[in-house]
């Protein structure tokens, strides 16, 4: 049985139980039953890692977590997954790590 009708110009694996798909240029996050998690939209999305996906909009990279809620109000310049409770980002030339609270750690 289908979960949902909808088409995707690109799909992506599920992990952590939500998969990252792209429709008319956008990027958005479906649950399992082909729910999205939300309204947002972005220009570029990564998958879920511990609890997190980094995405890209307008140019900035910030972090929502699995209810598409941005975890702070910080943007980046560049940013990669987390692994091991950190992510490394860039801000104005610089690159250093955060936590999953979007704090600076070093």
């Amino acid at each position: 049985d289908r979960i949902s009708d909808e088409t995707y110009d690109d799909a992506r694996s599920f992990q952590e139980g939500l998969a990252r798909v792209k429709k008319d240029d956008e990027w958005f996050f479906i649950d399992k039953n082909g729910d999205r998690i939300s309204d947002e939209t972005y220009d570029w999305a990564d998958s879920f890692q511990e609890g997190l996906a980094v995405v890209e909009k307008d140019g900035r990279y910030f972090f929502i977590d699995k209810k598409g809620e941005p975890i702070s109000d910080e943007t980046y310049d560049g940013a990669g997954s987390f692994h091991e409770g950190l992510a490394r980002v860039n801000k104005d030339g610089e690159w250093f790590y955060i936590d999953h609270k979007g704090e600076r750690v070093f």
